[in-house]
């Protein structure tokens, strides 16, 4: 994500020269779009967490009437990140789930 607000703010100083924007309201711009995008990426990673969970839970796996027996809604969003946050970002990153999201919306 660093990479791609880097970018922006390249973008956004190169545009300050040619069209004479004020350098303040460039720096706005592209941090609410760096915020937009990491806020983006942060619900796109949790949602990957929470599939992650539903399958890898043996309880899910057998269809076990007892919740005891989910570790899917037995642990914390904090266990979840913990257990699974690695291989949710990796995921996200490497199936382009983010630049999808973003296409849809457009």
């Amino acid at each position: 994500m660093e990479g791609l607000c880097d970018m922006f703010a390249a973008m956004s100083i190169s545009q300050e020269v040619t069209n004479n924007l004020v350098v303040n309201e460039v720096s706005y711009e592209v941090k609410n779009v760096c915020d937009l995008m990491n806020a983006v990426f942060f619900e796109v990673v949790v949602c990957e967490i929470q599939r992650l969970l539903k399958e890898k839970c043996l309880g899910c796996k057998v269809d076990h009437p007892s919740q005891r027996r989910h570790v899917c809604i037995i642990l914390s969003d904090e266990e979840g990140w913990l257990l699974h946050g690695l291989e949710a970002v990796e995921h996200v990153i490497e199936c382009g789930i983010l630049r999808k999201q973003f296409l849809e919306a457009i």
